[in-house]
């Protein structure tokens, strides 16, 4: 069994540079704790069937990919047979980094190298191999994320450092996340968006020119606790994504989204590809009906 204890890690949110930061934009994002994930002993036999199959295979995986000089391989292995389960709150295929704190639990009880990975570059690289499994190419920060329960500014690809955020920024700009009610993959989006950018000269102009550094402008907004500032250039960003973003907005979520641009509510922007999941909206839903609303 492992010798480290078991621990809960949350969910993640991107709150801004979504798409932008393949491009080199910043990122912000913060975890979530209104979902978490750990790894327990099952006391039933259908909670051990049902993730059986999951850790087995994420095992092999590892064990091909990574050395056994940084990861216990023989201990997961017996704890999955003394009844390894994942206890999660975190809705897969929603944006919230399911895949990440699944990755965080293993590295957390699994690794017996951490020191390799002290520096929170190499850790996300690191960890961003290990959510392979999941996304085939990942770039390590949701389980950075969950790993580190702290939030992290994405600097560029390859940099990126802690910060300490005010927590009632959030609630100041009256942040919540509105389920969609539909399961999506990110991969194809990614996909679209990628193909977009080489495709149409007037995509890829609107995104150096008025997506990337009305990006940056909000984070720097965010941090500092600029309000009013981050308040009118979130309006801008909905405005910006729902103009260049159809494809990753669900027509049922495309219309609330319209109904907050009009009447001025509340503002509705992608959270992480977008597509279906959960939405993030800054302002005040009480005009939304018919769908969870979860406020941050």
């Amino acid at each position: 069994m492992s010798t480290i204890p078991f621990q809960r890690f949350y969910g993640k949110l991107l709150l801004f540079g979504e798409y932008v930061i393949i491009k080199g934009a910043v990122g912000l994002a913060v975890p979530f704790n209104r979902f978490h994930m750990e790894f327990v002993y099952a006391k039933d036999q259908h909670s051990i069937r049902k993730s059986t199959a999951l850790l087995e295979k994420f095992l092999i995986y590892t064990r091909q990919h990574f050395s056994s000089k940084d990861y216990d391989f023989e201990g997961f292995e017996n704890d999955i047979k003394q009844g390894l389960c994942v206890s999660s709150t975190i809705p897969i295929g929603y944006g919230l980094g399911s895949s990440g704190a699944l990755v965080a639990c293993f590295f957390h009880s699994y690794c017996i190298n951490k020191v390799a990975f002290e520096d929170i570059n190499v850790l996300k690289k690191e960890l961003g191999l290990l959510e392979g499994y999941f996304h085939g190419d990942s770039s390590g920060l949701d389980p950075l994320v969950s790993y580190l329960s702290n939030a992290v500014l994405i600097e560029s690809k390859d940099k990126c450092s802690k910060i300490q955020i005010d927590p009632s920024t959030a609630k100041d700009l009256d942040l919540f996340i509105l389920n969609s009610s539909i399961e999506r993959r990110t991969a194809p989006l990614v996909d679209i968006f990628k193909e977009k950018l080489s495709n149409s000269n007037s995509f890829a102009k609107m995104i150096e020119t008025e997506l990337l550094p009305l990006n940056n402008e909000i984070i720097q907004a965010y941090i500092h606790k600029d309000v009013e500032i981050a308040k009118g250039k979130i309006k801008q960003l909905s405005l910006l994504q729902y103009e260049n973003f159809k494809e990753m907005i669900p027509t049922p979520i495309a219309t609330i989204w319209k109904e907050g641009l009009d009447s001025g509510a509340y503002s509705i922007k992608l959270c992480g590809a977008g597509g279906g999941g959960y939405f993030m909206g800054f302002g005040d839903p009480s005009s939304i009906k018919d769908y969870e609303v979860i406020a941050f």
